[in-house]
């Protein structure tokens, strides 16, 4: 769990905006030193506006990370980040970051790690991409979208097998993520994947995970509010009890037999 000590409230400039995919935006940002570093898989709130709609800060994911800048990916889909398009280099943004728990790197195994994203999952998914193939270490990598014009593009490193999986087969697999681990059996015991994207896509991978005997990391979408575990609005059932843990402060990435996944 991320403590309120290690993040900081901060003013960040922002760098570029550009749209990458239909309706999907890269925003680069400066990141001071003062603040501590993210890892992939956490994500940080941002005031939008200044006025009193939108009300509440919103979440963004981080994509990467280098000295002294940082990025997110985010989809317009409502009046916060319609007016987010409209913001341009050198205006000021209002962050608190890092937030969440990331995820966890495992020690190398004799088979490669797994990464799955499937639409704006995309983010985290790239950053943890790239800190691998820093780290020297081969991975495959999965995007998937429901079509073409949803895909970024992504320039993958030597070490990154990607593949990308599109529901109306206009580029690369035809079907999801899922149905190209399925088919292609991809997935044997011990493997360790990690995975960003809609609950189904989740509760699906979950569900093939377990029979393979691979580990899965899944960073779990919610709406959320504070950001902090105060208001209790991103809860996910958790297995073996009545208890709800807190997207915000004890995920976004959890180990997928963490939560209870008939129960979402």
């Amino acid at each position: 769990m991320n403590h309120p000590l290690h993040t900081a409230y901060t003013s960040v400039e922002i760098l570029g905006q550009r749209e990458i995919a239909r309706g999907y935006y890269l925003l680069e940002f400066s990141y001071p030193s003062t603040a501590p570093a993210p890892n992939p898989g956490q994500f940080f709130t941002m005031r939008i506006g200044n006025g009193p709609v939108p009300l509440l800060r919103r979440p963004f994911a981080f994509s990467s990370y280098t000295d002294g800048k940082a990025a997110c990916i985010y989809q317009r889909r409502g009046r916060a980040t319609t007016m987010l398009t409209t913001y341009r280099p050198g205006d000021v943004l209002d962050i608190i970051a890092p937030l969440g728990r990331p995820f966890p790197l495992e020690a190398p195994s004799p088979h490669p790690p797994v990464l799955v994203s499937g639409g704006i999952g995309i983010g985290p998914i790239l950053f943890l991409s790239r800190v691998l193939e820093a780290q020297g270490r081969p991975h495959l990598l999965l995007l998937g979208a429901r079509s073409a014009d949803l895909l970024p593009p992504h320039r993958p490193g030597p070490r990154t097998e990607l593949v990308l999986c599109t529901d109306d087969g206009s580029t690369g697999f035809h079907g999801t993520t899922v149905d190209y681990l399925s088919s292609a059996e991809r997935l044997v015991p011990n493997t360790v994947v990690y995975a960003c994207g809609p609950t189904p896509m989740l509760k699906a991978l979950a569900r093939l995970a377990e029979a393979a005997g691979a580990q899965l990391w899944v960073s779990v979408e919610q709406t959320m509010a504070c950001g902090v575990g105060a208001c209790l609005s991103c809860v996910v059932p958790t297995t073996g009890s009545t208890r709800y843990a807190r997207v915000c402060t004890e995920g976004p990435v959890f180990d997928a037999k963490e939560i209870a996944w008939t129960s979402l």
